[in-house]
Formats: C-alpha cells, sequence, structure tokens
C-alpha cells in the first residue's frame, strides 16, 4: 500500500484531464461526484498532518480535474508512514489517487513564521502595509499581500531573507530569512456585513441585524448540551449585542431597508481570530436553532451533518443573503486558493473601531462569490442531500474573491458542537 501511495495514482475524473474552465461549468452533481472521493482523501491525509505527523506535512492541494490529491512532506519515508496511517484509519480510500511532493516547510513551520510577523506588525516593527499573509499551497514558502509600491520598492527589500538595506531588519527580526516570503501585489480586505424575518428555529442563512445597522447571514447550528446557538460573523455584532431577523415589508426585499423583526439572540462567545460568534437564542433542544441550510428554490432546506476543513483546490458553495436577495442564488462555483490565510480587512472598522486579524481560508468565483451582507453565511460543500460546514463568511476584496473562517476552528476554541438537530 504504500509504495503504490507513493507513486502518482491514477485520475478519476474522465478519460481525459479537464481544465479547471471545464470543471467550472459541470453540474453540482458532477462536481460532487468526483469532489467526494478527494476531499475523503484530503480529511484523513490533514487530520495525520494536523496531528501525529505534524513533524512532516507541509501542505495538500485537491486537484478535481485530474483526479488527485498531492501531499507536501518534507520527508518522503516519513510521507509513507502519514499515509498508512490514514489509510489505517480510513480504509476505504483510495491511496492509488495520492501524489507526494517535496514540501521546503512543514505547516507548523510556516505558522510560527506567520505568527512572527503578525507579531512585529503589533509591535510597528514593520511599517508597510500587510493585507494578508497565506501559507503557500506547496508549503515553500509565504505569501504577503501588499500594496504596489511595497510589493516592488521598500517592502519587498523589508521581507527579503538576504536584503541588506534598513528596511530588511523589520522582518529579519521576525524571520532571520528562514523562510521564503514571496510579497505580491493586491487590495485590502473588506468585511462582507448586510432569509428576511424567520422565526426560531433558525437556520443558517437567515437574515440577521441590529439596532446599529449592523446587516449579516447567520452560519451553522451549534449547542454544548444546554442550549441552541446559531453562529455569524464576529465582526457584525459587539458581544451582549441583540440581534433580530428583518421585519420590513419591502416587496424587493432591498437590502439597504431593515426593522426590528423577530428576536434571534443574545452575541456571546466572540472571538476575532476566528472571525465568528455564538448567537444565544435562549431556548434548547433544536427549539432555538437546528442544524439545517436555507437553500433554493424558495423553502427548500438540507441537512447540515458534518463539518471538516477546507483545502487548496476543493469548491465550495455559501447561502449569504445578499447573494440570494440579488438574484445570485446560492452561490456555489468558489474554488479554494488559499487554506490558511490571516488578514487585517481595512474597511470598515469593527464595531469597536478598530482592525482585528483573523484567520481561514479564501477563494476565488469566476462569477459571484460573495458581497456585503454575506458575512456570517455558512460555507459548505453539498454531500448528495447533505451539507458539509466549513466555515462563515467573512471578508473579500470584490464579489469574486471571499475569504472565510472555519467553523471547525471555532467549534474547538469555544468548546460547542455542531447541533445535532435538524
Amino acid at each position: 500500500m504504500a509504495g503504490s501511495a507513493m507513486t502518482a495514482g491514477a485520475p478519476v475524473a474522465t478519460a481525459k484531464t479537464m481544465t479547471v474552465e471545464e470543471f467550472s461549468k459541470l453540474s453540482l452533481a458532477q462536481q460532487t461526484k468526483i469532489l467526494t472521493p478527494l476531499r475523503a482523501i484530503a480529511n484523513a491525509l490533514g487530520d495525520q498532518g494536523r496531528g501525529k505527523h505534524a513533524d512532516t506535512y507541509g501542505s495538500l492541494v485537491i486537484d478535481a480535474p485530474a483526479g488527485s490529491v498531492t501531499l507536501f512532506a518534507t520527508d518522503d519515508s516519513k510521507a509513507s508512514s502519514l499515509i498508512a496511517d490514514a489509510k489505517q484509519e480510513h480504509p476505504e480510500i483510495n491511496t492509488g489517487l495520492i501524489k507526494v511532493a517535496k514540501a521546503a516547510h512543514t505547516r507548523t513551520e510556516l505558522e510560527s513564521a506567520r505568527n512572527k510577523i503578525l507579531t512585529d506588525i503589533d509591535a510597528k516593527k514593520i511599517t508597510f502595509p500587510i493585507y494578508s499573509i497565506s501559507l503557500s499551497g506547496d508549503a515553500s514558502g509565504l505569501e504577503v499581500t501588499t500594496g504596489k509600491s511595497s510589493a516592488s520598492g521598500s517592502g519587498a527589500a523589508a521581507l527579503a531573507p538576504n536584503a541588506q538595506t534598513t528596511s530588511a531588519d523589520q522582518v529579519k527580526t521576525a524571520l532571520g530569512g528562514s523562510v521564503n516570503v514571496n510579497l505580491v501585489e493586491g487590495a485590502p480586505l473588506h468585511t462582507n456585513e448586510w432569509r428576511w424575518n424567520d422565526s426560531a428555529p433558525y437556520v443558517a442563512g437567515d437574515y440577521v441585524g441590529d439596532t446599529s445597522g449592523h446587516r449579516c447571514t447567520t452560519g451553522a447550528a451549534v449547542y454544548n448540551g444546554t442550549g441552541d446557538w446559531i453562529l455569524t460573523a464576529s465582526h457584525c455584532f459587539p458581544p451582549n449585542d441583540a440581534a433580530w431577523g428583518n421585519s420590513d415589508q419591502d416587496p424587493n426585499h432591498d437590502l439597504r431597508y431593515w426593522s426590528q423583526g423577530n428576536y434571534v439572540g443574545q452575541v456571546t462567545n466572540v472571538n476575532t481570530w476566528w472571525d465568528m460568534e455564538a448567537l444565544w437564542t435562549q431556548k434548547s433542544g433544536g427549539q432555538g436553532a437546528v442544524s439545517l441550510e436555507a437553500d433554493q428554490p424558495w423553502g427548500r432546506y438540507y441537512p447540515v451533518t458534518s463539518v471538516q476543513y477546507s483545502y487548496k483546490g476543493d469548491w465550495v458553495c455559501q447561502d449569504g443573503v445578499t447573494a440570494y436577495f440579488t438574484g445570485q442564488g446560492v452561490p456555489c462555483g468558489i474554488q479554494v486558493t488559499d487554506d490558511d490565510t490571516t488578514w487585517t480587512p481595512d474597511a470598515p472598522f469593527w464595531w469597536d473601531n478598530t482592525r482585528h486579524t483573523s484567520r481561514g481560508v479564501c477563494g476565488y468565483a469566476s462569477g459571484y462569490g460573495a458581497d456585503h451582507g454575506d458575512s456570517g453565511a455558512l460555507v459548505f460543500t453539498v454531500e448528495g442531500d447533505n451539507r458539509q460546514a466549513r466555515g462563515s463568511v467573512s471578508a473579500g476584496s470584490d464579489v469574486h474573491h471571499v475569504c472565510w473562517t472555519e467553523t471547525k476552528d471555532y467549534l474547538q476554541a469555544v468548546g460547542v458542537f455542531l447541533s445535532p438537530y435538524v
């Protein structure tokens, strides 16, 4: 098994390998059929890489058109052991679809390097703008998004491992030249605040707002054994705030108008790093919130039965209210481009008038991805008539580029669980 797993593997998609564009034009059912076995492999490898085999795991990438998963590892023999353990715990996965490639760094090393940069930003040792920091998909280093002048000028010098300028000392202090950093020009991210006036039990995809003018979307339903919560983005509402539905009678559901509707819940468990918070419905046993995703057509719901991480190359959907009420439906053509990114939005600022750094995943949609008001919406994948939770919409630079924080990370940080009630 281990020997065959180290080979290139065989594609599962079609007789000829598709392009990404061809794959994006397949029906959702066709995409799901191709992605399901690849997601199972990615989840099995990722669990091992984040745990027992963190000393060799760099990253992994799903290549849906080719029907393969590439595991980036720092040591080939340890990679074989990682695959063997993944197979032992998940005997249903096809290890022949796994490719192994050399990684320059482990995920742990890259996370540490990023954290050092963030520390120096907070300490104002790095003085040029940094919009986001991503772990490279092949575990070769970090990709830092900044402004045009910084990407080509003094900022690039500051991050170059061998630079000898004064500005180089800014990041030499953080990284010591140990990790390669690629500066790219990009745009700052913006938080995406903004089905109408639902009543309990609440579901993923409901409209929520407060009296100060913030408008967002609900995400996954969670519980801790004593009560029902529904998640949204933590940049939406401050701690202890009350969130409500929208009772405005505009027949076109214009998102600019809001009137206080049904009470949804009180804001608790605010976590800025994972950009999520939990609305306490003051009910329990599935009376306050249930694991359903509001989809289309009108009135159609699907059970949310599991939660997992997103990996580069996968494809996801989101059910934000802006998407739905502006005629975009439930967008599903969002491809994961970076599966471990931090960002600090420029505007609008959070409810405390500051900028917070969050960590999650980013993707790209050739059509509509997300916009203001989709914040908090459930990011998910389709598994037949069920949905797998991935995260909550957090930010984006335009309607095509969308970032989300991952539900699994928030659940672990706060100590709650995906609701079993549907």
